[in-house]
């Protein structure tokens, strides 16, 4: 990705970015070309992404297969939660429409100095920064949740909560430092042979439970595992589709596995709005266009 898509904005409603070239970008084209009708009925099935990864720290500090983890227990399981400072301390899931949203935290997890064949430009934090702002602050009522719970946002940034939820999900027992709220979607991770992983999430997975105006304009959280049955797909870095394929395959759990560089190109074709949205997907599969 050029440092120049990374400095770029929001861009107009129906506005379209056409994808980045990459340094196989021919190749990649072929895939897609072959790949888009699966992805396109996939993206359909999905109301609401995760974002995850290979691995990461646990409570002891050590590190901790959590691929290995979901899969043999058959269910995303829910983590210490207290984000939502109107819940207190809670264990949940949380999800969102907003693919990208979820491509940040999943991205957590790469291996630093690593970075995917492919990736479309609203998967940096810059643009998903700008785009929660958006999405949190169109309705008073969002934005007044939004203004009684940033002091107590900001004290668990600058503390050490955010830098102990850091440390497990990068490795970085150093993570503290940069406040700026987007600081930790910058974050790679120390942990080797870590990668992302992105989930899909099909309709009525789980019931949402009751969270602050602003959270739920960006998030729906469960309280209780989301099963397997229950995602539509997995996507991972084309050079991380094996070893996923076989920690699924050992567990006798069959859930579709593609190339988050597929998605990525697949994303790209969509306008931000129906990004932030989480619209668009659903759009072409009911009423299709030709992009």
């Amino acid at each position: 990705m050029s440092e120049g898509a990374s400095e770029r904005g929001i861009t107009g409603p129906e506005a379209v970015v056409p994808p980045e070239p990459s340094k196989d970008s021919a190749e990649l084209e072929g895939r897609y070309t072959e790949q888009r009708q699966r992805i396109k009925s996939l993206y359909g099935d999905v109301d609401v992404w995760h974002g995850s990864g290979r691995y990461e720290l646990n409570e002891a500090g050590e590190i901790a297969d959590i691929l290995e983890g979901v899969v043999a227990a058959g269910a995303l399981n829910t983590h210490k939660d207290g984000w939502d400072t109107s819940l207190g301390e809670t264990e949940t899931i949380s999800t969102t429409s907003m693919r990208p949203y979820a491509a940040g935290y999943a991205d957590m997890h790469q291996q630093e100095g690593e970075q995917l064949e492919y990736q479309d430009f609203r998967s940096n934090p810059a643009w998903i920064m700008k785009a929660v702002r958006r999405r949190t602050l169109q309705s008073p009522a969002a934005a007044l949740s939004f203004v009684k719970n940033i002091g107590r946002l900001k004290s668990k940034i600058s503390g050490g909560d955010a830098h102990d939820w850091i440390a497990r999900k990068t490795g970085d027992s150093q993570a503290a430092g940069d406040q700026k709220a987007s600081a930790f979607l910058h974050r790679r991770s120390s942990i080797p042979g870590n990668y992302p992983i992105l989930w899909g999430i099909k309709p009525d997975a789980f019931d949402p439970v009751k969270t602050a105006k602003f959270v739920e304009k960006t998030e729906k959280r469960a309280d209780t595992p989301i099963a397997l049955n229950s995602v539509t797909h997995v996507e991972v870095p084309f050079a991380h589709i094996p070893e996923t394929q076989e920690v699924f395959d050992r567990h006798g759990i069959t859930v579709p596995i593609i190339p988050r560089e597929l998605g990525e190109r697949y994303s790209s074709e969509f306008s931000d709005r129906e990004l932030i949205t989480g619209s668009g997907f659903k759009k072409e599969i009911n009423q299709p266009t030709t992009r």
